[in-house]
C-alpha cells in the first residue's frame, strides 16, 4: 500500500492534497489520451509509478536486526550539529534525551533500531521520520488494558509488536532519545477539525489512514488514553528550524495540526508515567468529549500550536 502521508511530505504537502493532485494528473491524462502517441502516454502513465517506487512509497521500514547494528559507529555530523543547536536552544534538553527504567533505550533492540536509522539518514528531521514510521510499521495497534501502558516499557512493547497510542508514543521517545534527539511524551485530546473537509474525504474512503481516535467513556474515574482515544497520547519532538513538532504515533507520521485539534492537558515529566497512561481529570475528559476547546484550555494547557513543552 502506498503511504501518501510520508510521500506527501516529500514535497511538503499533507497526503490529502498531494492524492488529489495525483489524481487530477491521472484524469488530465485520460482526458487527453486520444491525442498522445501511444509510446508517449504510456511513458507518461508509468513515469510517476517508478518514481514513487525509487521514492520507498512501497517499501517496509521493518529492519533486519542482525547483531553488527547494535555496534554504534562514530557520531555523524548532523547529531554534532543537532546536540550543539539543541544545547543551546533548549533549557531541559538532558532531561528530553534522558534514559529511564520505562524508555530504556540502552536495551540492544532500541539500541539497535536507533543506530540502524541513524546510519541510513543525513539529518535530525529524516532520522526522526525514520523512527516513527519504524514504530508505525513493527507495532500493531490494538485496544490493550492500562497496564500495558503503566507497566510496560519501549523495548518490550516492541518486542510484543501490539500497542496504542501511548505505549507506540513511548518507543518512539525512546528511539528518538537514543539518538540524541530531545522528545516528550504529551497527554492531551485529539478531535478532526471539520473545516479539513477534503482530508475527511479521502480518510472516509480508505485513501489514507486517520489517527486512532473513537469515543470517550465517561462513565468511569479514571480515563485511559489509550482505550479512549478522543483522550490522546502523542510525542513532541524538537527539530533545529522547525522547534517542536507534534508527532502523531499511530500514523508514523508528523501530525496535521491544521486537520486535527490536538490540545495539550500535560507533558509528563521523566518520572510521571500514569500522566502519560491515563487522566483523573474528568472535567478535562468531558470538555474533550464535547470537544469544548475553552474548556480543555481552562483545565489544560491549549493547541500544540499555542504552548512550548520548556
Amino acid at each position: 500500500m502506498v503511504n501518501f502521508a510520508n510521500l506527501g511530505s516529500l514535497f511538503g504537502l499533507d497526503a490529502a492534497t498531494f492524492f488529489i493532485l495525483l489524481t487530477l494528473y491521472y484524469v488530465v491524462v485520460y482526458i487527453y489520451r486520444n491525442k498522445l502517441d501511444t509510446q508517449i502516454m504510456w511513458l507518461i502513465i508509468v513515469t510517476p509509478l517508478i518514481a514513487l517506487g525509487l521514492s520507498g512509497a512501497f517499501s517496509s521500514t521493518e529492519l533486519d536486526l542482525t547483531p553488527q547494528d547494535s555496534v554504534p559507529g562514530e557520531p555523524k555530523a548532523w547529531q554534532e550539529e543537532y546536540e550543539f543547536n539543541a544545547r543551546a536552544e533548549l533549557v531541559n534538553y538532558e532531561l528530553d534525551v534522558a534514559n529511564t527504567n520505562y524508555y530504556n533505550y540502552e536495551d540492544p533492540i532500541i539500541t539497535a533500531v536507533a543506530n540502524k536509522i541513524v546510519s541510513e539518514s543525513d539529518s535530525p528531521r529524516e532520522a526522526l521520520k525514520r523512527a516513527i514510521l519504524f514504530t508505525k510499521d513493527n507495532i500493531q495497534y490494538v485496544k490493550e488494558d492500562d497496564e500495558a501502558c503503566t507497566q510496560g516499557s519501549a523495548p518490550e512493547i516492541l518486542k510484543k509488536g501490539t500497542g496504542q497510542c501511548d505505549t507506540m508514543s513511548i518507543v518512539n521517545i525512546a528511539i528518538l532519545r537514543k539518538m540524541g534527539i530531545a522528545a516528550r511524551p504529551v497527554g492531551g485530546c485529539a478531535a478532526p477539525n471539520p473545516t479539513c473537509k477534503l482530508q475527511a474525504l479521502v480518510q472516509s474512503v480508505g485513501v489514507v489512514e486517520a489517527p486512532k481516535i473513537e469515543q470517550i467513556d465517561l462513565d468511569q474515574d479514571i480515563f485511559s488514553r489509550g482505550a479512549n482515544s478522543g483522550l490522546h497520547a502523542w510525542t513532541t519532538a524538537w527539530l533545529p528550524d522547525e522547534g517542536w513538532v507534534t508527532i502523531e504515533s499511530t500514523l508514523g507520521t508528523i501530525a496535521s495540526t491544521k486537520c486535527y485539534y490536538y490540545h495539550v492537558e500535560v507533558f509528563p515529566e521523566n518520572s510521571e508515567k500514569e500522566k502519560i497512561c491515563n487522566t483523573d481529570n474528568r472535567k478535562y475528559a468531558e470538555a474533550c468529549y464535547y470537544l469544548n476547546l475553552r474548556e480543555m484550555s481552562e483545565q489544560g494547557l491549549g493547541l500544540v500550536t499555542e504552548v512550548d513543552p520548556q
